[in-house]
């Protein structure tokens, strides 16, 4: 919502008959509400980023009071009628939050729920010991499925689901995500980056900004989207995937044709390539991991100890200078 016309881009999507979500920080929702209530009825959903309780987010987001504004954003949207979302970006930071935050959604009303796995990019490179290991995602996808069924029970009222970073044919699933048919990147869905760069999925390596990036296609400023789109030498990662490329797990897969290595993102960022894709519940369970461990918060933290005693002193740091900064 930085740029002052993006109500103008939301207007002309939908005069094209395109679906139109968007998703923010949060933090200027109470700023925009008059440019957005005119698409209420239109938008599928507003999606809010929060990444952990109130200390957690704010440390992430390297924000004092990003939390707050984001829940005041929600708490907004939603008693002007808008449909709400929220997306979380787990690591060993926030994982075991995930039980109180969904109480804290839940009072804002919120209605749907995106949880996926955070990748070695960005600031993550500047926090190794918080991302999730391959076997980290059980307890994570455990969580999912335990909140799903009990969202198709009516017993709660907020629909959580995994993002294309959990999967792949594991026994689980069929309850976590039917139906993957591999990534879709480039096949069924595009993104535009601010500098005009086109990619298959904007999470595809948001931080190289050169002509190196993999996954660059081509920029709108040189060249038109439909041309960029219907070059048949484009997205070949996707539209062309080389079976013969696999490595690792992958390359014997018996699923490996129609899962194409899972998440293009997370095999992307855990392996520097496409092709071999160390988190997929699918390899644990054929390694003999149980994928049918419960989420248990207070496990998870004995389990992270070291890495949440780490994320609570750079936490407290952060506030002090926070409140040192309040205090000038």
């Amino acid at each position: 919502m930085l740029r002052p016309d993006w109500h103008l881009l939301v207007k002309r999507l939908l005069e094209n008959n395109i679906g139109v979500s968007m998703i923010t920080n949060g933090y200027f929702i109470k700023e925009n509400l008059e440019k957005l209530l005119p698409f209420k009825n239109y938008l599928a959903y507003m999606a809010v980023s929060v990444d952990g309780l109130r200390d957690t987010h704010d440390y992430i987001r390297q924000t004092d009071g990003a939390f707050d504004r984001a829940m005041d954003g929600l708490s907004l949207l939603r008693e002007h009628g808008f449909s709400t979302g929220v997306i979380t970006t787990v690591s060993r930071w926030n994982m075991h939050e995930l039980e109180q935050l969904q109480l804290e959604l839940m009072k804002r009303k919120v209605l749907h729920w995106q949880v996926q796995t955070v990748f070695l990019g960005g600031r993550m490179r500047e926090n190794p010991t918080q991302l999730p290991m391959p076997e980290d995602l059980i307890p994570m996808a455990q969580f999912i499925i335990r909140e799903k069924k009990k969202f198709k029970a009516k017993k709660i009222p907020i629909n959580t689901f995994s993002a294309d970073s959990l999967g792949y044919y594991s026994s689980i699933c069929d309850n976590l995500m039917p139906g993957w048919n591999g990534c879709q990147a480039g096949l069924r869905c595009l993104g535009i980056e601010s500098d005009g760069t086109i990619k298959g999925c904007l999470s595809l390596s948001p931080e190289i900004k050169s002509h190196k990036d993999p996954f660059a296609e081509a920029s709108i400023r040189e060249k038109r989207l439909k041309d960029i789109w219907e070059n048949k030498k484009g997205f070949l990662y996707n539209r062309s995937f080389d079976k013969r490329k696999a490595s690792g797990f992958c390359r014997h897969c018996k699923h490996l044709e129609k899962c194409r290595c899972g998440c293009s993102q997370s095999a992307y960022f855990a392996t520097g390539n496409k092709y071999e894709n160390p988190y997929c519940l699918y390899r644990l369970e054929s390694l003999g991991y149980n994928i049918n461990e419960p989420y248990d918060a207070e496990q998870l933290k004995i389990r992270f100890k070291d890495a949440i005693e780490e994320a609570n002193s750079k936490k407290k740091a952060f506030k002090e200078k926070c409140s040192r900064k309040k205090g000038k």
